[in-house]
């Protein structure tokens, strides 16, 4: 699409299978609880992934913050950007100190550079 090139990507949602997006160096991935080894292929690598981490406990159909930190190692995203956060996280404060330096939670308003 014009000088976008935009790659579906078949994710899981619990037991529904959705669709996460790469776009050019961007990946993003909402609503997942598991990712085929064959459409990590597609994302290896990235600059930029976008991925949900709902909470710290076990969820039946997102990721929680231990799977999304194990997706994005095995991606190899350059940085990545915690989304769909809920409330049941706790403070951002109390846990964005503990992420790898290239992941960060993602916040209203903000804006992102490939």
């Amino acid at each position: 699409l014009g000088d976008l090139e935009i790659t579906p990507l078949r994710i899981m949602h619990g037991r529904l299978p959705i669709l996460g997006y790469r776009i050019n160096d961007l990946a993003y991935i909402t609503d997942a609880s598991h990712i085929e080894a064959s459409e990590i292929d597609k994302i290896k690598g990235i600059k930029l992934l976008i991925v949900n981490a709902l909470r710290k406990e076990k969820h039946y159909s997102h990721f929680n913050l231990e799977e999304a930190l194990a997706a994005i190692s095995e991606i190899g995203a350059k940085r990545a950007f915690i989304s769909h956060i809920s409330h049941k996280m706790g403070p951002q404060k109390s846990w964005e100190g503990q992420l790898p330096d290239n992941v960060k939670a993602l916040e209203d308003k903000m804006k992102l550079i490939i």
